[in-house]
């Protein structure tokens, strides 16, 4: 028994040290099939991992269309496995964003609880500006390990400007989870 906890401290101990980085080299871009421009401007924007390994956000988001209820949202992620991009299933679908904004529960809660506006309807040219938001890594941070490799992470927004007609807009980024 002894040989066997002492086999499992040898295996398990070079993991507990290993350091992953999170690397947002890329930013956001419009996704291929995207039929309407995404309504946030976020190209002023920066999300990095600060010293301490927390993701920061920095810089304004500017509402570039008027956006009322029901504001879908989704997000949702591709993993590459042997050369192909695949469906992962972490992601999460809202049909209307604005009645679960602040829900402490959710994953966006970090950032919309630092938001100076933090209700729908949002009026166009409207701009939040976040100054060095430290948000941890949403949870994840001890499970990086599980993620290892190359991302997609998808961003959709759905507004409807004249019923039954959505207006569906997507954005996406690409990252990298490496050990270090």
């Amino acid at each position: 028994m002894a040989n066997v906890v002492l086999w499992l401290t040898l295996l398990v101990a070079p993991i507990a040290h290993t350091k992953f980085v999170v690397d947002l080299q890329k930013s956001f871009r419009p996704c291929e099939n995207s039929k309407a421009p995404f309504p946030v401007d976020i190209s002023g924007l920066r999300i990095f991992l600060s010293e301490d390994d927390d993701m920061t956000f920095d810089g304004p988001i500017v509402v570039t269309k008027d956006m009322r209820p029901p504001l879908g949202f989704a997000f949702y992620s591709q993993k590459q496995e042997h050369g192909e991009w695949m469906p992962m299933p972490y992601g999460k679908r809202v049909l209307d964003l604005c009645a679960v904004l602040l829900s402490a529960s959710d994953v966006w809660h970090p950032i919309t609880s630092n938001m100076n506006q933090t209700r729908c309807p949002f009026k166009k040219h409207h701009t939040e500006h976040f100054h060095m938001l430290k948000t941890g890594l949403f949870g994840f941070e001890d499970y990086l390990q599980e993620f290892t490799g190359e991302w997609r992470i998808f961003v959709e927004l759905t507004v409807t400007r004249v019923a039954p007609f959505p207006e569906v807009s997507c954005i996406m980024t690409e990252v990298s989870i490496v050990e270090h």
